[in-house]
């Protein structure tokens, strides 16, 4: 892992000292510096990042983030989900295995404009949706996905990159970002408290994307954030 990129990412970990609690924060935080690597190695190939999009495409830089730090990893894990007396099947978006802990994981992707006052509404519901769809998952559910090998941790998080839209790309370049103070604002901003936070700080050459968008308009992106709720089993 590049240097550069360590000193690029900042870590708020709320995590209580329960088991399995200290490797799931170190697992997040290692994903999210290689997120932030082959984020880079996107750019320098095709000269945009890749979070600029929705949650399907980011899938593109996260799978290979956690193959890369797990001892194993399946998609789109099927499982069987209960709400009262109702049942039916589902999937969760990550099986994950990590120094003998297992991490259920459901992850979403939203959006922060950088002056705007508060989260956007439908990025408060994905946060919500993603620790409804966990809620769902009973504890003899997720004992039958295990293999017996130690703790059992769901983790909801929402990824949610920063961003400004001008016509005037010198209007954008100009602006002066606190990277910690929009992660705090998301943080403070959602309804359900998360007990892990990080932001990566985007390097400046790779923030700007330039008339891609309708009207002419330039974007800028200078940091993604990461959060994220975890809670055993």
């Amino acid at each position: 892992m590049s240097k550069k990129i360590k000193e690029r990412v900042t870590v708020v970990n709320d995590l209580s000292p329960d088991p399995g609690m200290t490797e799931a924060g170190e697992f997040l935080e290692k994903i999210t510096e290689q997120v932030a690597a082959f984020s880079v190695k996107y750019f320098e190939v095709t000269e945009e990042l890749p979070f600029i999009y929705a949650e399907r495409q980011f899938q593109s830089v996260l799978l290979p983030a956690i193959v890369k730090v797990a001892d194993a990893v399946l998609v789109e894990q099927p499982v069987v989900r209960k709400k009262k007396r109702k049942r039916w099947s589902g999937r969760i978006d990550y099986w994950v295995y990590y120094k003998s802990i297992e991490l259920l994981i459901e992850v979403k992707h939203g959006w922060m404009a950088i002056k705007a006052p508060k989260l956007r509404k439908a990025t408060q519901q994905a946060w919500e949706d993603a620790l409804e769809q966990l809620k769902t998952i009973k504890k003899s559910e997720a004992k039958e996905l295990g293999m017996d090998s130690g703790e059992i941790l769901k983790i909801a998080m929402i990824v949610v990159p920063c961003y400004q839209s001008s016509q005037d790309k010198n209007i954008l370049l100009s602006l002066d970002i606190d990277s910690d103070g929009m992660r705090q604002k998301i943080v403070d901003g959602l309804d359900s408290e998360p007990n892990w936070s990080a932001v990566w700080e985007v390097p400046q050459a790779f923030q700007l994307t330039e008339a891609e968008y309708e009207g002419g308009r330039n974007e800028i992106h200078p940091c993604v954030n990461f959060v994220a709720k975890v809670k055993t089993i």
